[in-house]
């Protein structure tokens, strides 16, 4: 298993709408990742764990596999930022990961912009 296995665009929307739904701490601990600390995925005006929506949408769009774990691949700018980026999304860097979109409660599992 391996990240270039990821092709397709559906299942990063996949796992948002999952992070979407059942929220981002319940999301992170569900699959196994810790917050994203530098790189967050930019999707309708909200921020999401890279690394973690990547390992996620890998398990979604290859459901006779478990989603790949943290242990599986590194995230960065050569990795997560590239095969999303790839796939036609927006990736941001940021050295806070303490930023207000991140930290905010979520209402609904939604994480608020």
């Amino acid at each position: 298993m391996s990240l270039s296995e990821l092709t397709d665009p559906g299942a990063v929307l996949r796992a948002i709408a999952e992070f979407d739904d059942i929220g981002r701490e319940a999301f992170l601990a569900k699959y196994g990742f810790g917050p994203a600390r530098t790189y967050f995925l930019l999707h309708n005006s909200r921020r999401y764990d890279s690394k973690a929506i990547v390992g996620a949408a890998h398990g979604l769009q290859h459901p006779d596999r478990p989603p790949l774990t943290g242990k599986d691949f590194s995230g960065g700018e050569s990795t997560v930022r590239k095969k999303l980026r790839a796939l036609g999304f927006e990736v941001e860097r940021s050295g806070d990961s303490s930023a207000p979109s991140l930290v905010a409660k979520h209402q609904k599992g939604v994480a608020q912009p």
